[in-house]
């Protein structure tokens, strides 16, 4: 698991929309990419309600997980993460287990649209 704190490269399955509203209408964000090599991470987001301009992502390679429960328990930690990270050096006042839950959730939403 990965995290960034800047524009990345671009992947296919990127949902700029979606990047746009983050923060504004979905505190966490959960998008699935598919890599050159056929491989797939997916990148949880969390907007700072401090600094506006800077998303915490963490990423998480879908290939390494045999089954859903331990992918989705992963994206729950990184959710949290993010918003443990936002709330320590930015002040942001994120509930960590609500974001984790979001993000969990919407990992759930993900693949069961794939």
């Amino acid at each position: 698991m990965g995290s960034e704190e800047n524009q990345g490269d671009k992947f296919e399955g990127e949902n700029y929309a979606n990047n746009r509203l983050l923060g504004v209408q979905s505190l966490v964000t959960v998008d699935l990419f598919k890599r050159p090599n056929d491989t797939h991470f997916v990148r949880v987001s969390l907007r700072s309600d401090v600094k506006p301009e800077l998303i915490t992502r963490s990423e998480i390679d879908m290939d390494r997980y045999t089954n859903q429960t331990d992918f989705l328990h992963t994206v729950y930690i990184a959710g949290a993460a993010c918003a443990e990270r936002q709330c320590e050096e930015y002040g942001d006042r994120h509930d960590p287990v609500e974001c984790a839950k979001a993000a969990s959730d919407a990992a759930r939403e993900l693949l069961n649209g794939l």
